[in-house]
């Protein structure tokens, strides 16, 4: 066999001694402790943390001639990058003429940073939507302005966004000695205007006669704000403390506000700082002066009194005891509910950074072994004015202000690394390998551009696929679509073969039209068997009061009736007024075929619709309770026009079904209403399965709604998305979407109705829908500028690559001409759940079907030689560690992701709403051991197994398959050799 001799350069790290630091970003030592180097001074830093443990960090800086403005940067992995994440020439966010100070920062559900800070005499918010910063409202800036308060001073915001999104913000207004005295206020975002807790005016929260100050806002699982603040006489000011219980102010008692006043001490306390932990306990930290010097003090609610860490009383409150004034301290709670706080220690000219966190007994540094590492920042000038977040794995990441007094300051920040590594050696021999030629090809993803492609996935030549409009798609068990649509008051029917359109019996187009026999055919629907045979459902006929239901299906020759030999049953026998419209069609676990549509019921006026029901049980067509007709219609054509019903079939083969309920009389705004029923096995029920008084999703009111589309997830909960203005007032219909949480009908995100207009959907016609095994939605619609496709990802809603909106728009429409209701998008998802849509589009006057799929897969073989490396070298430094090797550029061996002992439990508390994947890992499990988990009152819950890796996942369910509840969980980690390593608790707060 043919030989290649290469040189290649070989990279060795040899690691030294292993122990823990206070590390910058990079994690290799401190020489990038500066986050960003200006000739100007920075100052009251805040940090978040995304879900890669990268910091945001926020603050603001002198910009010249008495300005300041508010700068924001964020770690992309290699390096500080402002928000679009290409340099830092936008780091500067506010960028106003006046002085923009004390920035506050939080991330939403997709990682986007949301700043608040105070502007003059005003607070002020911005939120960046992945392409520009706009204010809460995602129009523009022109309402950053959020407090607007001309006659008074607005200062030191607080904010918070709560689990589901929305922002919580807090600050006190007023003068400090002066009338009017400064009160805390408080506003959140209810969707459309900024409200106080009760949803009316924004007004303060609290009723002193004494000046209220430097406020902290955090808030509990049920996303009710909680705010602490500084309060009393000028000589002995107090921590005060209020929380939302969802009607009223109170104490944290719950009853009144007869226990507001939180301290209680002699001194002067000031500066508090509140979190709210996994019990939805309160805990605090404050400056207080009751030793003769400034201290920090933490107490925390045990759910019947307030106290300090060891929970015995109040008589341990102080954590920093110290000589000097300790001041502005920060408090945060990890997964295993330890606090770890941080605060500024010093005088005017000297001040340092100190952490520390309770080990059970005492309070210790970060190592957990005593004080030695408490000192963060270790400069000896001023280091003050910090803030702190924990990772993932609960160690904190610290930023502050830097500088000598009166000088230039600039941003510092430093993270805890457990085992990090000293300075580390390196050693770069060159040597030779022998190396066959024995290749093995390996195939990578090669994205091509654009990825919404025709069906060839080639490009875009060939998605026009025939004239006509109306379409209905579906895709086959291999992925191929088919299409069937309206033309000249004729059906037609395409299918994908792998290489080209062709008719039912593939081969050819000739025998696409399949309507031959019947009259005045209507928008089709199209589905698949299991043995991928198409179905047709479509009404036709002469003229009005002659109309009919027709049902087709291909036999293999030819189109055929529902017995699939003849045409003579194709018209279905069905007892309805003679207009029947919006036929849709969807087939059982037997494949057979359930009908639903809208028509003038018999023997009523004209004047009412219904919507009609039927199933073909095998032998014949009979109605949803399986005995002939008399139960053909839903029975609920009293109140109007029941129009546009879409049904699915749950896992027992009964139907859920959507529609609109319609007053003729009221044209505008369009009095109508969203309902839904189900058939529970012997009656027609709402989503309660209580009767059929809630069967109203949205209405009446002043709404008009149209196209309706019903899927079910998983669980069998519904989800509906339609079209059409969802209140009064309202300009341009908007793609909206509810579904049934089990409960109660609320928007995507679980938590109300308040985003159930989707994003990216100012004018939305002709909603599809499609839910994947995840569970997750995905949408297409259209409007006059083009056809749009989103899904939603478990926390926001993205475009087909999933990272972000940027790409939502799929296609350009041609004409205006699809302005209105009278047409639909079609949306079908692969085994891949990769999309498809079908539209209709007006080209030059004529109404064209349109197909294009999201395929990003089209490789490109990637040709990489397999070879054995057997180098001999001596290496100089003497490393009593075992050399990690990193080969560039062919091999790189990824390191252990913890050091060795390291045991994770993660996410802990569990919030199965902030979950992505629905499980709890148990990380650094060596093989062969086992989890064991058990209730507070030591039943076992199971025990899980190690196997071959080093992660256990428990999805939250007992040994017998069915969900835990809420609560609290002992864990055990136990070896093969029946060795305790690891064990502690776990909190399930929401296991939905």
């Amino acid at each position: 066999m043919k030989k290649f001799i290469l040189i290649i350069l070989i990279l060795f790290i040899f690691k030294g001694q292993i122990f823990s630091a206070w590390v910058d970003v990079d994690g290799v030592g401190k020489e990038a402790i500066n986050i960003y180097q200006n000739n100007q001074s920075d100052y009251v830093p805040e940090i978040v943390l995304d879900s890669n443990n990268y910091a945001h960090i926020v603050w603001f800086s002198e910009t010249g001639s008495g300005n300041t403005d508010i700068f924001y940067l964020k770690w992309n992995g290699s390096q500080w990058v402002d928000a679009d994440g290409t340099g830092t020439e936008s780091i500067n966010i506010s960028n106003t003429s006046g002085v923009s100070k004390y920035p506050k920062i939080q991330l939403d559900l997709s990682g986007n940073p949301h700043i608040v800070w105070q502007e003059g005499n005003d607070i002020y918010y911005l939120k960046y939507n992945g392409i520009a910063w706009v204010d809460v409202d995602g129009t523009g800036q022109e309402s950053a302005n959020i407090s607007n308060s001309p006659m008074t001073a607005s200062h030191h915001p607080s904010f918070i966004l709560d689990n589901s999104g929305k922002p919580h913000i807090t600050w006190h207004e007023g003068n400090e000695e002066e009338p009017p005295l400064a009160q805390v206020i408080y506003a959140t975002w209810n969707g459309s205007t900024w409200t106080g807790a009760d949803g009316g005016s924004v007004t303060s929260i609290d009723n002193s006669s004494y000046s209220s100050l430097w406020v902290s806002i955090a808030v509990d699982s049920n996303n009710y704000p909680h705010i602490v603040w500084e309060d009393g006489e000028e000589n002995n000011r107090e921590i005060y403390y209020l929380k939302w219980n969802g009607s009223s102010w109170v104490d944290v008692d719950g009853i009144g506000q007869e226990s507001i006043n939180i301290s209680n001490t002699p001194g002067y306390s000031s500066w508090p700082f509140i979190i709210i932990d996994a019990f939805d306990n309160p805990h605090i930290v404050y400056e207080d002066a009751s030793a003769g010097n400034l201290e920090v003090y933490y107490q925390k609610w045990n759910g019947n009194s307030w106290v300090d860490v060891d929970g015995t009383g109040l008589e341990s409150k102080n954590v920093s005891s110290s000589f000097t004034n300790s001041a502005v301290s920060k408090i945060k709670i990890d997964n295993s509910g330890v606090p770890h706080i941080m605060w500024h220690e010093g005088n005017v000219e000297t001040c340092e950074v100190y952490c520390l966190k309770w080990n059970g007994s005492n309070w210790v540094d970060e190592d957990g072994y005593g004080r030695d590492e408490m000192r963060v920042s270790r400069d000896f000038i001023n280091s003050e004015w910090g803030s702190m977040v924990l990772d993932s794995y609960g160690c904190p990441h610290i930023v502050w202000s830097n500088g000598v007094v009166l000088q230039e300051h600039d941003i510092y920040y430093l993270r805890w690394l457990p085992g990090g590594a000293s300075d580390t050696p390196t050693v770069t021999p060159t040597f030779t390998i022998d190396l066959t030629n024995s290749i093995t090809p390996i195939i990578t993803p090669t994205p091509q551009e654009p990825c919404w492609v025709d069906a060839d996935r080639v490009g875009q030549e060939s998605k026009i696929i025939s004239p006509g409009k109306k379409p209905s798609l579906a895709l086959d068990s291999a992925g191929n679509p088919g299409i069937a649509w309206e033309k000249d008051s004729s059906i037609f029917y395409l299918k994908w073969n792998g290489s080209q359109w062709v008719d039912a019996d593939g081969a050819g187009q000739e025998a696409k039209k399949i309507s031959y026999s019947i009259l005045n055919c209507k928008s089709p629907f199209l589905c698949f068997d299991s043995n991928d045979i198409p179905c047709i459902a479509l009404p036709g006929g002469l003229w009005i009061g002659w109309l009919n239901i027709f049902y087709l299906k291909w036999n293999g020759a030819y189109w055929a009736d529902i017995d699939g030999d003849g045409v003579e049953s194709i018209s279905i026998n069905a007892p309805t007024g003679g207009y029947p419209q919006d036929v849709k069609l969807y087939l059982d676990n037997s494949n057979n075929p359930h009908l639903g549509w809208s028509d003038y019921p018999l023997n009523l006026t004209w004047t009412t619709k219904d919507i009609f029901y039927i199933k073909w049980n095998g032998n014949t067509w009979v109605d949803v309770d399986g005995s002939f007709y008399e139960s053909v219609t839903l029975g609920v054509n009293t109140d109007g026009w029941q129009i546009s019903p879409d049904f699915v079939l749950d896992n027992l083969n009964r139907p859920n079904i959507v529609w609109v309920m319609e007053n003729p009389d009221i044209i505008t705004p369009g009095y109508s209403a969203l309902r839904f029923l189900k058939w529970n096995g012997s009656s027609w029920v709402d989503m309660d399965g209580a009767g059929v008084e809630s069967m109203n999703v949205l209405g009446p009111g002043s709404y008009d709604i149209r196209d309706p589309v019903i899927r079910l997830d998983s669980s069998g909960n519904p989800h509906i998305v339609w079209s059409g203005w969802s209140s009064a007032g309202s300009f341009q219909p908007r793609i909206n979407y509810l579904y049934w949480n089990g409960s109660s009908w609320v928007d995507v995100d679980g938590a109300g109705v308040e985003s159930m207009s989707l994003p990216f959907s100012d004018e939305g016609y002709g909603p599809s829908l499609a839910i994947d095994p995840s569970d997750n939605s995905h949408i297409s619609f259209y409007s006059s500028t083009g056809v749009y496709y989103m899904r939603w990802n478990g926390y926001e809603w993205v475009d087909a690559d999933g990272t972000g909106l940027e790409s939502v728009k799929i296609d350009n429409n041609s004409f205006d001409s699809l302005y209105g209701f009278e047409n639909n998008t079609s949306l079908a998802l692969d085994n891949q759940d990769r999309p498809s849509v079908s539209w209709y589009d007006d080209l030059e006057g004529m109404d064209y079907i349109y197909y294009l799929r999201y395929d990003c897969s089209i490789t490109t073989p990637t040709i990489t030689p397999t070879f054995t490396i057997s180098p001999t070298f001596t290496i100089t430094p003497s490393i009593s560690e075992t050399p990690t090797l990193t080969i560039t550029p062919t091999i790189t061996i990824t390191p252990t992701p913890f050091p060795e002992g390291f045991f994770v439990v993660y996410p802990n508390p569990y919030d199965a709403r902030k979950s992505k994947d629905k499980k709890i890992k148990f990380l650094n499990v060596k093989p062969g051991s086992s989890i064991f988990i058990f209730t507070i009152s030591g039943e076992n819950v199971i025990a899980i197994l190690s196997k071959t890796n080093n992660i256990v996942n428990w999805d939250l369910k007992n040994r017998f398959g069915y969900k835990v509840s809420p609560g609290i969980y002992y864990f055990f980690y136990i070896t093969a050799d029946n060795e305790i390593i690891e064990k502690g608790k776990i909190f399930v707060i929401n296991n939905q």
